[in-house]
């Protein structure tokens, strides 16, 4: 999804927003391709952005090697503006699949998942063009008002990415299953510092 209407935040050289966003949601379909945990190259930088010496002993494709239980582009399944949404942003430096486990849960509940990588601000996100951005934002952990300036542009992604769901013109084929009534956000981390920043009123846990 890109966002045309701001520069990136972390690099001003970006005249877009861009953003790659995961979809969990209920299908009847059984067979199929399963989903992607991360690729190859994603994976390397993620061990290696760790920091964690027994990680990073692992063979660098290591994490794309683990099994996911969803299926890659399964025909959504429910009644017009029946299920429910949940937003979710990742812990700082993760990326959006390392909240996959809860995502599939909710999916198979019959909510729909919209698990959003903060571009610039994880270790590693490849878009379908084949790039790979890693962390730009890591490099001013140590400036002044580094936390809420991170709070401030997930408000703003997350807000983006909802318009996105549930406007007038959705950029996904299934949006029209979505209850734009009952909309969640849930995080980890600063993902989760995110949501009350986001929501209307500054309530906690719910749209």
């Amino acid at each position: 999804m890109t966002d045309t209407s701001r520069p990136d935040p972390w690099v001003p050289t970006a005249e877009a927003r861009e953003l790659m966003v995961s979809l969990w949601y209920p299908t009847a379909a059984r067979d199929g391709r399963r989903a992607p945990y991360v690729t190859p190259e994603e994976s390397a930088l993620l061990l290696k952005g760790s920091g964690v010496k027994e990680l990073e002993k692992m063979p660098p494709d290591g994490l794309s090697r683990t099994r996911t239980n969803a299926l890659a582009g399964a025909e959504p399944a429910g009644r017009r503006h029946s299920l429910p949404l949940v937003v979710m942003s990742p812990g700082f430096t993760l990326p959006r699949s390392s909240l996959t486990s809860l995502a599939e849960d909710l999916a198979s509940r019959g909510y729909v998942v919209a698990s959003v990588d903060h571009t610039y601000e994880n270790f590693a996100t490849t878009f379908p063009d084949g790039r790979v951005t890693t962390c730009a934002a890591c490099e001013n952990v140590n400036a002044d008002g580094f936390g809420q300036k991170v709070i401030r542009n997930r408000a703003l992604d997350i807000s983006f990415v909802l318009d996105q769901l549930t406007g007038p013109d959705p950029t996904w084929k299934g949006a029209g299953l979505i209850d734009p009534a009952r909309i969640a956000m849930a995080g980890q981390s600063i993902g989760g510092a995110a949501a009350p920043e986001t929501m209307p009123g500054g309530g906690a846990g719910s749209w």
